[in-house]
């Protein structure tokens, strides 16, 4: 996935098959386009996110104000892995702790040098009412 052009980019990757690597051409799409293309819908129940790193830019526009949330990506629950220094994970999980965030931290759990983290969406109703949130509000 890439954030960024809303066109259909190829791009070449290093990608495991079996024991070996080998470059492979492969199409990426915003992540926006690739749930209007596969899943139909911009609201997802349940994203996962262990990326090497990378994850921090796709957590980050979900943001308010920031790409994916103005294009109305909402995920009602996130399990991310935190990669990089500790420095970056408190970062981004102040960022996620905010007043104005839409998601709130449930869980957060150090995994070696990683952070094992999700959060829930309590801005959309729909998300809301599939975790029952408002008893905890």
């Amino acid at each position: 996935m890439v954030l960024g052009t809303r066109k259909q980019r190829t791009l070449f990757l290093t990608v495991r098959t079996n024991t070996t690597y080998h470059e492979k051409k492969v199409k990426v799409y915003a992540l926006s386009d690739l749930l209007d293309k596969f899943v139909k819908s911009r609201l997802v129940q349940y994203m996962t996110i262990d990326i090497e790193g990378f994850e921090y830019g796709i957590l980050e526009a979900l943001l308010r104000s920031k790409k994916l949330y103005n294009e109305g990506v909402t995920f009602c629950q996130i399990d991310a892995e935190l990669h990089s220094n500790r420095t970056k994970i408190q970062n981004i999980l102040h960022k996620f702790d905010a007043k104005d965030s839409p998601y709130l931290p449930i869980h957060s759990k150090k995994f070696n040098i990683h952070e094992k983290v999700t959060w829930l969406n309590i801005e959309r109703e729909e998300c809301r009412q599939a975790f029952d949130i408002n008893q905890f509000l």
